[in-house]
């Protein structure tokens, strides 16, 4: 294809045996967490099934692996061996960001395993938040307030870390948007206490849905989610902050359907990005998601576009470079319910709006429940464990996916020229995108809700103009608009 990129990956760790690893080399795993700090990879917790000893195998010990050595370095022991008892319990499908020289790490699923070893317990999530101070390397537990905003427990969730804030989305049969807050300067900004996280404040994330004018897009996929505000329900998502840090792009996932019904897994991208002028209110965060392109309901093709898929990676191009050039996907499974695994890898840039492949001659075995992670804006990316069906195997290899040399300094060189000055106008893509009927249909909505609920008067004059607006305009589907919206309403969850 005239878009597709050039890549080479390389195995720069070899699989090793035993699967539960030995004092120097890291042991195999999946749904664990997987971060890059200071030119390393850090991995920790996660899951396999021991075939060997016939049991589960949970994971709770924290490692680092240098690129230019190849070399695995133990930096916290497992739960089990910590005689201290410092440290969260083994777990997996948990979300985690780097903030600070600090892995903060929320929720995850540890399958009830503290009281049935054997047997695996559905819905055993947690709610806790646990700090891993990459420097000294050791654990400490974010008590939660009495009385205080917190998330609900959960796993196969996302976070990104945005504009000094955790940002965490979705999981298991959940919809809602949190964002914790690490540099407020508002009433219960960081304290002196000492205590791990002092003054640090969950805010419920409120936003409303648009959509971009790039090739591909359905308004009317977009016009089933505005209600939700978002991607709405899904877990096994995948999410990574832009380059320039000020929002955070989120692709595919599933949602569980009905009874007796396959689960729902998506093929779309979007990007979230927080209000930019008083975007805390009161207990709620402000910010809007735009929906980027590709429905499975109907949309026209785009020239080239990832298949539906859960579990996968996304991976920030340029992180901290100040400009946003995308993200790169990799691998993952559409699982309905059996899965099939993938391998391809894709990078998604702003400026065309479109995706293009990665073409390499020898990529690695197709898997899902990996970690993808970028040490260096330098192009290259390092893949970590897993699991695969084809063989069928559990991973503790480390490959390399390298980009064509100079390509990812050139996309921010030219994402650089683009920029004009601060202020000037146009100076915001994605503000610069106009929002679709959906939009102001959402709008609308919240404007009737506070003349039910008795607003104030100039929220109800405004209100009435909107919708009165929305009446000159002419808002009224054709008939062949409403009767899709009638057959897809049940499948739309909040």
């Amino acid at each position: 294809m005239d878009d597709a990129i050039a890549g080479e990956w390389s195995v720069v760790s070899p699989q090793a045996e035993p699967v539960w690893g030995t004092p120097t080399h890291i042991g195999v795993r999946y749904s664990h967490v997987g971060v890059a700090h200071a030119g390393r990879m850090v991995v920790s917790h996660g899951y396999f099934y021991n075939h060997q000893q016939h049991k589960p195998a949970w994971q709770s010990d924290t490692w680092s692996f240098e690129p230019a050595s190849g070399a695995w370095t133990k930096l916290h022991a497992a739960w089990s061996e910590d005689k201290a008892g410092h440290g969260p319990s083994p777990r997996y499908s948990v979300s985690a960001v780097v903030y600070a020289d600090t892995l903060l790490m929320f929720g995850g699923d540890d399958g009830g395993h503290l009281h049935s070893p054997m047997n695996y317990i559905f819905g055993a999530y947690s709610d806790e938040l646990w700090l891993f101070d990459l420097r000294a390397h050791s654990w400490q537990l974010v008590p939660k307030p009495e009385g205080a905003a917190w998330p609900s427990k959960r796993a196969l969730h996302g976070a990104a870390l945005v504009n000094g804030r955790m940002h965490v989305y979705g999981g298991l049969g959940v919809s809602d948007h949190w964002a914790l807050c690490l540099e407020s300067t508002a009433p219960g900004a960081p304290d002196k206490s000492g205590a791990p996280g002092a003054g640090w404040r969950w805010l419920k994330v409120r936003a409303s849905a648009t959509v971009s004018a790039s090739d591909g897009v359905d308004p009317a996929y977009v016009d089933r989610f505005a209600t939700a505000g978002g991607p709405g329900s899904r877990h096994a998502i995948a999410v990574a902050a832009g380059g320039d840090g000020r929002g955070f792009y989120l692709f595919g996932g599933s949602r569980h359907g009905k009874t007796g019904f396959r689960p729902k897994v998506f093929d779309d991208l979007w990007y979230f990005r927080e209000a930019d002028a008083h975007a805390e209110v009161a207990d709620e965060l402000l910010g809007a998601w735009t929906f980027l392109g590709k429905a499975r309901s109907g949309a026209p093709l785009p020239p080239a576009w990832p298949a539906a898929r859960s579990h996968h990676s996304l991976v920030t191009l340029g992180a901290e470079s100040g400009v946003d050039v995308g993200v790169l996907l990799f691998g993952g499974a559409l699982c309905v319910p059996g899965c099939s695994c993938y391998n391809d890898t894709w990078v998604w840039r702003p400026e065309s709006r479109r995706f293009s492949p990665v073409q390499v001659s020898e990529p690695p075995i197709w898997r899902y429940r990996q970690s993808l992670v970028s040490t260096a804006n330098d192009g290259s990316f390092f893949l970590f464990g897993g699991e695969s069906y084809k063989p069928y195997m559990y991973h503790n290899s480390v490959s390399k996916l390298k980009l064509p040399e100079g390509w990812l300094d050139a996309q921010i060189a030219r994402a650089r020229a683009r920029q004009p000055p601060t202020g000037a106008a146009g100076s915001d893509t994605m503000a610069a995108w106009s929002p679709p009927r959906s939009a102001l249909a959402t709008e609308a909505g919240a404007g009737a809700a506070n003349l039910k609920a008795g607003g104030s008067p100039l929220m109800i004059i405004c209100g009435i103009a909107l919708l009165a607006l929305l009446a000159l305009c002419g808002w009224r589907s054709s008939s062949k608009r409403r009767g899709y919206a009638k057959a897809g309403a049940a499948d739309v969850e909040p």
